[in-house]
Formats: C-alpha cells, sequence, structure tokens
C-alpha cells in the first residue's frame, strides 16, 4: 500500500473527482472504544495526507452529524478541553469549505434495501469515498442486474481504503496522539461508466423505498405519542390560563393549582371545548345565531370560534367567577385567543414530529411500538 502511494497519478484528461473522507468512519478505526466521538486527529491525518498527495484538488470531510452538539453526559459534566478544542478544528474546517456534514442515516445501510446516504452523496457530488466501511447495503439497494453490477464497479474503482497506524507516544513525542495514514490505491482515474448509470434517470428503486412508501402511508391520519403528550401539556397550560383570566391569580405552573381552583378551570375549558365542536348543544337562542366557523386545525383545540360560543363562554365565567360582564367578555376574548395559538403551535409541532419520522423511515428504521415508544403492561390487581 505504501508503494502504491508513491505511483504517478493517472488522471488522464478528465479532471479529477473531489475527495471525500468519510470521517465517522477514519475516527471509530482510530478510536473504536468512544466510536470514535469527535476523534478529529485521525481525520485530519487523513486530510493532510490527500491535500498534500494531490494539491490543488478538492478534499472534504463529512463529518457526523452527531458531533453537532455535546453528548448527554458532557451537558452534565461539560466537556473537557480536549473534546472543546476538536469542537473548535471542526467549526475551522467547515468555514473553511473542508468539511460539512454528513447525510443522516446508516452509514452501512443496515436496513434491507437502504442505499447508504454517503454513498448517495459520493455518487451525486462525483466524489471518490475515502472509507474501510463495509457499505453492504449499496449493492442490495438495486434489483436490476446491470444496476447492481454498476454499483460493484463503482464500489471497486471509486471507494478507496484505507489503513491507519498509531504512532507510539514514545516515537511522538507529544502528548497528543499521531498517526500515520497509509492508503490502498493506485490513484488511477475511476471509471466513469458506473457512475453515469447510478446517476442517471430511471433508476431501479430500491426495495425499501418500497416498504417505506407503505409506511408513509401508515403515518396519515395517525396521532404520534409525540403529539399526544404535547396536547396534554397544552390543555395543562390552558386550564391555568383561564384560571389566571378569571380570577387573577399569580399561579406559575398547573401543578401549583388546588384542587378546586383546577377543577373549576377544567371543567370550563371542558365545557368549551365541547360547545365549539357541537353547536347542537347551545341553547335554541345561542343556536340561531351562530355563525359557520372556520375549519378546526387539531382535533381538540378549538381554533376557530364564533362570536355566539365566546357569548356563552362568558356566560359561564360570570356565573362560576363571579366576574362583571366587562371582565367575563375580556376573560373570554382572552382564552379564545390563547386556544387558538395553542392549536396552531400543537398543528406546527404534529408537522414536525411527522416530518422526523417520514426522515426515520427513509434512513431505515420501522414503524413500530418499540420505536414509537409504546408499551403495554397488565395492570396490578387489588392486594396482589
Amino acid at each position: 500500500a505504501g508503494e502504491a502511494a508513491e505511483e504517478e497519478v493517472e488522471w488522464g484528461e478528465k479532471p479529477m473527482p473531489l475527495i471525500a473522507i468519510d470521517a465517522a468512519n477514519l475516527a471509530a478505526t482510530g478510536k473504536p472504544r468512544d466510536g470514535g466521538y469527535l476523534a478529529v486527529v485521525p481525520v485530519m491525518t487523513a486530510l493532510e495526507y490527500y491535500m498534500n498527495r494531490f494539491p490543488g484538488s478538492s478534499v472534504v470531510c463529512l463529518l457526523p452529524p452527531v458531533w453537532r452538539t455535546p453528548r448527554a453526559i458532557d451537558r452534565v459534566r461539560g466537556e473537557s478541553a480536549a473534546l472543546a478544542a476538536a469542537r473548535d478544528e471542526l467549526a475551522t474546517l467547515i468555514e473553511a469549505s473542508m468539511a460539512e456534514w454528513a447525510p443522516e442515516g446508516a452509514a452501512d445501510g443496515a436496513a434491507e434495501g437502504a442505499l447508504p446516504p454517503v454513498v448517495r452523496w459520493a455518487i451525486d457530488n462525483r466524489a471518490v469515498l475515502v472509507s474501510n466501511a463495509s457499505l453492504s447495503g449499496a449493492v442490495a439497494a438495486y434489483r436490476d442486474p446491470q444496476h447492481q453490477e454498476a454499483m460493484r464497479a463503482w464500489l471497486r474503482e471509486w471507494v478507496w481504503r484505507y489503513e491507519l497506524r498509531r504512532t507510539p507516544r514514545a516515537e511522538a513525542h507529544a502528548q497528543e496522539e499521531e498517526w500515520s495514514f497509509v492508503p490502498d490505491a493506485h490513484f488511477a482515474a475511476p471509471p466513469e461508466a458506473p457512475l453515469q448509470l447510478l446517476r442517471g434517470g430511471g433508476l431501479t428503486p430500491a426495495v425499501s423505498s418500497l416498504f417505506m412508501s407503505s409506511h408513509l402511508e401508515q403515518l396519515r391520519g395517525v396521532e404520534l405519542p409525540a403529539t399526544a403528550v404535547e396536547r396534554r401539556r397544552r390543555v395543562e397550560a390552558l386550564v391555568l390560563h383561564v384560571h389566571r383570566q378569571a380570577t387573577g391569580g399569580g399561579e406559575a405552573s398547573f401543578r401549583q393549582l388546588g384542587f378546586k381552583q383546577r377543577k373549576d378551570a377544567s371543567d370550563v375549558l371542558n365545557k368549551f371545548i365541547f360547545i365549539s365542536r357541537t353547536p347542537e348543544s347551545l341553547v335554541d337562542d345561542c343556536r340561531s345565531a351562530r355563525t359557520a366557523p372556520e375549519p378546526q386545525v387539531d382535533e381538540v383545540l378549538p381554533s376557530s370560534v364564533d362570536r355566539s360560543t365566546q357569548q356563552w363562554l362568558a356566560t359561564q365565567l360570570k356565573a362560576l367567577y363571579t366576574l362583571s360582564e366587562r371582565a367575563a367578555l375580556d376573560a373570554a376574548a382572552s382564552i379564545v385567543v390563547e386556544c387558538r395559538r395553542a392549536a396552531e403551535e400543537l398543528q406546527l409541532s404534529r408537522a414536525t414530529a411527522m416530518q422526523r419520522w417520514e426522515q426515520r423511515l427513509r434512513n431505515g428504521r420501522e414503524l413500530n411500538d418499540t420505536s414509537l415508544g409504546l408499551s403495554v403492561s397488565g395492570r396490578p390487581r387489588a392486594g396482589g
């Protein structure tokens, strides 16, 4: 491999492709115990090698997205000086356009039929990929034999393997580790034919995309657990808002309300939600004054309330909390506005959760109770 590194580059008249370094794979190779988290030294070693080997060439490091933010344990204890320095070094590389965040997804395409995201990125950007990852899902992502063979050829020619050798500290005379990067490549121009076929239109869809489509269809109209939890939080905040508007109380949270305070405000809110959803429940004089409301954005929280329903709410507040008519009308108006805001924010939260799950499905996650965080347990028997 060392001799191969000294061979002359045989690019011919073709422009040299971009060289993309799979930083997650380099880092995990150099620091397997920690999954390679922020192990920038081997990555920088490879980057410096290719920049020196091919002066003027375009070399970029594909950084794993997990490096974007500190780990949970580091957020509690605080990042070490070494990790902070590594994060600063990454920021410098990104600013200099020598690094960017790798696409999300399983690096080796572990999910059946999934094309590894780094492979798709390299193909789309006409890049040689420096990686020792197995990339086992790349060939299986295609059902058509011609495309499978093209992918095998691409993996042979466009993926450059390497060997990473640690320099003993006694020889390095330095506190931090040093590495020798030894490529296993002859650096000849890779053939364009497989790249062109894989980049062309009419690709046979990956097997996983067929399953993903069915999973995405399952998401339509589904109440995700994250949305249900968020709705409960919004309802509790609305109960607190009702209490504050009706009594002028200064409680900071729903949990600070006493039992009767919580019950009274919850009763008002529940009846208001019911009335806003069922116009036939209003008495005749209120029903005749109702106008057709706009479509609701949430299945529970009312986002559109007509004047008669708002008047009904003011009447309930006036009777329960002995408010003046003006104070009851003002409180009702505030509650209606707050309900609309809560419903709209819940709709945004639902859309965000749906987008995240769609991305997870595209990356090979399965939609099941475990992945959704659901569990069922038997109710303990009395005295058991």
